[in-house]
């Protein structure tokens, strides 16, 4: 049987790729998945970012002009709400331009109606504000974009229990991405509700300040929360504050890192406090820093307080994390060293196995097809031309995919399809020993710590 050859047309469906190959092109929903997944912020060794966000966005253009501009909506929804992009970039890029497209204005109503399960905090509200600006062209805010704006803080109304967590929102997002909440409020000509449990009292702490909200925060039970934020946001020198009652006021509040000013963040008695009600995905960003300062040692009551919260099935479940992002923190923590800055710290073997133990757990609830897999990977020098979702290499990602479908998948076997032999992962390998992997020629197929 002859082979076939990538630079030879062997079927009338086949298109020529970046790379000067012929392949099969895949349907503009499923490319869209694709994108949703793996962005575009470097390109790769064929094409660079620009031209690929460019054709990306036109898949995007041809759904809504086909009339799918719903099932664009609702792919966005299922991919945010499920947790299964690493980086929200993309997603709120594609809601902006549902959102702000003049073709179909079904698609625009739609995508204000589910705004807020795809922008849950103020980094991704703030993030789509400035893809819609560049979409629209700063043409200015529409009713139905204010409206939907307006009903992101008022959501908050509900409860008191509501009303607090927009308090600390606001307080540990105060900016991102060149957008403040004091933009938003004059852009959006937010006006005040009677009955609202303290969001419009918050909107005026976010105006005029502390001192001049006292009162209304004091009517809505805000003020205890609030007056503790800015307490500890005005200790700075750590040659004159009192650790002990900081983290007294962090537990009593369950203030935040972003609450804490960087000074300060070099006793461990703080990050303990911290600790106790951080979310996972901020906590595995912050292993390095936390090691730096000795919590990792090993035996230490702060290596079982990391344990433990790694290994929580609700937890992992809550923070949405994707696989991923476990996979870099577990990098990264392992090297002993950031790709940036001059943190170093020692390794605990402790946590390295708890990190392994939540990748494979964020995979639990996927059913395996029962199929035969046989997994190509190509190592050529191509695929070490570019990053991908914040890592500086594709290789991570494919340790990822390799070791997930070992463990799910018992017909799976993956091959270095260069010169077709064997790789070394198996469903009895872990997460951290699949990256350690060669290929036996000195062609090191995944990561090296």
């Amino acid at each position: 049987m002859e082979p076939m050859r990538q630079s030879r047309r062997d079927a009338a469906r086949q298109v020529k790729n970046h790379a000067g190959g012929y392949v099969f092109e895949v349907d503009d929903i499923d490319r869209l998945g694709r994108f949703f997944c793996l962005g575009s912020e470097s390109g790769t060794y064929y094409a660079d970012s620009e031209q690929l966000t460019h054709e990306n966005l036109q898949c995007v253009q041809r759904l809504i002009a086909a009339g799918r501009g719903d099932e664009v909506v609702r792919k966005t929804i299922e991919y945010s709400v499920n947790g299964r992009t690493a980086k929200q970039d993309t997603l709120m890029l594609v809601m902006a331009m549902c959102a702000r497209q003049e073709i179909d204005p079904d698609t625009s109503k739609l995508c204000y109606e589910h705004l807020n399960e795809v922008c849950r905090i103020p980094t991704h509200l703030f993030t789509f504000l400035g893809y819609c600006e560049a979409a629209s062209n700063g043409t200015g805010w529409g009713r139905a974009h204010r409206r939907a704006i307006s009903n992101w803080y008022f959501r908050f109304r509900e409860s008191s229990e509501q009303a607090r967590r927009l308090a600390m929102l606001v307080t540990k997002y105060r900016n991102r991405n060149g957008w403040t909440h004091m933009d938003v409020i004059r852009l959006a000509h937010l006006k005040p509700e009677v009955n609202d449990n303290g969001v419009t009292a918050i909107l005026k702490y976010i105006v005029k300040g502390f001192d001049d909200s006292k009162e209304d925060l004091a009517n809505s039970g805000l003020l205890e929360y609030l007056q503790a934020v800015e307490d500890v946001r005005s200790q700075r020198d750590p040659n004159t504050v009192d650790v002990s009652g900081l983290a007294a006021l962090i537990r009593e509040h369950r203030l935040v890192r972003e609450h804490v000013n960087t000074q300060l963040l070099k006793f461990p008695a703080i990050w303990e406090a911290l600790l106790e009600h951080m979310p996972m995905t901020a906590m595995i960003r912050n292993l390095g820093k936390m090691a730096s300062i000795g919590m990792t040692s090993p035996n230490s009551k702060y290596e079982k307080m990391i344990v433990t919260r790694l290994g929580d099935p609700e937890i992992l479940k809550k923070a949405r994390i994707h696989p991923f992002n476990i996979l870099t923190a577990l990098l990264t923590y392992n090297r002993g060293q950031g790709e940036v800055g001059k943190l170093t710290w020692q390794p605990n073997a402790a946590v390295v196995k708890a990190l392994d133990a939540a990748f494979y757990y964020c995979f639990k609830l996927v059913e395996p097809t029962n199929k035969r897999f046989l997994l190509a990977l190509d190592v050529s020098g191509s695929m070490f031309g570019c990053t991908v979702i914040g890592s500086q290499s594709i290789t991570p990602g494919v340790a990822c995919c390799c070791t997930f479908t070992c463990h799910s998948e018992h017909g799976a076997s993956i091959r270095n399809c260069r010169i077709f032999r064997q790789t070394g992962s198996d469903q009895n390998q872990s997460l951290h020993e699949t990256t350690r992997r060669s290929d036996g020629n000195g062609f090191h197929l995944f990561w090296k710590y």
